[in-house]
């Protein structure tokens, strides 16, 4: 006699076999494995292993070249290892994609990115259109004080 969380193959793990084929199909469909890359991906920008982070993030990228999450987390890394322009180009893009759905994340360390890059004048555009967007996400109001404050 089997028990409830025992699957037709005997496996007691907890993961129903419906369960299981519903993980495995998001799998297929790379929606979870992109995610997955991710968030090791991140996991390891926290870590300070950033080369690691990079490759994590270039994963997920090749199974879904539009995870915003792993585009930001990209983009944030390259950032950190003195490569603003190709932040730049990869959150452009990824601007590009967010401006028809509005991401005020991606428009934020876009420009994060910008100013990084010494474009002061594009990375306050940056922040007051992700202002625009979300008038309450606080990051771009911070990061726009600053901007202006370096302008004078």
């Amino acid at each position: 006699m089997s028990s409830a969380a025992e699957d037709t193959n005997g496996d007691r793990s907890g993961t129903t076999g419906t369960e299981g084929v519903r993980l495995f199909h998001d799998l297929l469909d790379g929606r979870t494995l992109a995610s997955e890359y991710a968030k090791r991906g991140s996991v390891l920008t926290v870590l300070g292993r950033l080369d690691e982070a990079r490759i994590e993030y270039g994963r997920a990228l090749e199974i879904d070249p539009r995870h915003r999450d792993a585009l930001n987390g990209l983009a944030h890394v390259l950032t950190a290892l003195g490569e603003d322009a190709s932040a730049v180009d990869l959150l452009r893009r990824d601007a590009d994609a967010a401006a028809a759905k509005a991401d005020p994340v991606t428009l934020n360390n876009l420009g994060n990115a910008l100013l990084s890059q010494g474009d002061l004048p594009a990375a306050i555009a940056s922040y007051r259109q992700a202002i625009a967007v979300e008038p309450r996400y606080a990051m771009p109001h911070r990061n726009l004080a600053l901007a202006l404050y370096t302008l004078g």
